[in-house]
């Protein structure tokens, strides 16, 4: 993906602050972030496919509302979202492809999947997803998930491995899980 299909790029040696902008208009990705140690703060990012796209590592990104297929996809590594938005996305809210990064306090409804957890030693913790699909889906290991609400989604939370190899689920409010094959295993919680 090249840097030039945003509305916003932020790239270069990074330590850059973007605040309060409206990144619109037709580009692939509202916001593209490539460069590290960047905050992103009380944007509205809307992009043909992604709202947001994270490529590098150790940025701050909160309070930021996103739209497009996919709201926010982060392929970097130790990234913190807080309080980021994801109203009425098409395929996914929140696709995390990293590893080691925290998300906490992030929502979402009405999409296809609401959190897509493929990356490892990822932490979620107070993020609530309504009206999905599929609410929080785990393929990576290694992950936290703690007092996370899914609620009114196909299934509320799936973890792709059957004893849920070494993630970690619990006290989330939910009303169906599934891990591998098994509907409500005692490993979600």
């Amino acid at each position: 993906m090249s840097v030039g299909e945003a509305a916003v790029s932020v790239a270069g040696g990074g330590g850059h602050t973007v605040r309060g902008i409206e990144a619109t208009g037709n580009p692939t990705n509202g916001i593209l972030v490539v460069s590290d140690r960047n905050q992103v703060l009380s944007n509205i990012g809307v992009g043909l496919d992604l709202g947001l796209q994270i490529d590098g590592n150790h940025n701050l990104l909160a309070g930021n509302t996103c739209l497009g297929q996919g709201a926010v996809r982060v392929t970097g590594d130790h990234n913190l979202l807080f309080n980021n938005d994801s109203p009425e996305n098409q395929h996914f809210g929140f696709a995390i492809e990293g590893d080691r990064n925290v998300l906490v306090g992030n929502h979402g409804r009405g999409v296809g999947e609401g959190f897509v957890i493929g990356g490892d030693g990822n932490t979620l913790v107070g993020n609530l997803i309504t009206r999905a699909e599929t609410g929080i889906a785990v393929q990576g290991e290694d992950n936290r998930l703690v007092r996370n609400t899914a609620l009114e989604n196909g299934v509320d939370l799936v973890d792709a491995h059957e004893e849920c190899d070494g993630n970690v689920w619990r006290q989330n409010v939910f009303r169906t899980s599934q891990a591998g094959a098994t509907a409500n295993p005692a490993c979600i919680q």
